[in-house]
């Protein structure tokens, strides 16, 4: 019994620094606060991936525009193409073309 005696004389003497209303409080403002990084996190996420999700279909109207505009490119740099333009100009075809040859004579 002189052991139960020391073991309760022991428990007596611990005492804590803070008491169980301030431990529960500080817990309630922890989660508290975690609750809110949370819930912070989450939205900013959820809005990442609306902008995300708007920046793809930009993208995919971009890729749909550039294959618009390489077709266009394609046919506007067609031999065909150009050669309606030439006529339309009233272009004449080049023919056979004769070059002047070198001689002395140029060089006086």
């Amino acid at each position: 019994m002189y052991y139960a005696n020391a073991l309760q004389a022991q428990r007596t003497k611990i005492k804590f620094k803070y008491s169980a209303y301030q431990i529960n409080l500080a817990l309630l403002v922890l989660f508290l606060a975690t609750g809110a990084t949370y819930l912070f996190q989450i939205n900013s996420l959820s809005t990442k991936g609306y902008e995300i999700r708007k920046f793809e279909q930009s993208i995919k109207a971009l890729e749909t525009q550039h294959k618009n505009l390489e077709v266009q490119s394609g046919n506007l740099q067609s031999i065909n193409r150009i050669r309606q333009e030439a006529n339309a100009l009233n272009f004449v075809p080049a023919g056979n073309p004769q070059f002047i040859k070198d001689s002395d004579f140029a060089l006086k």
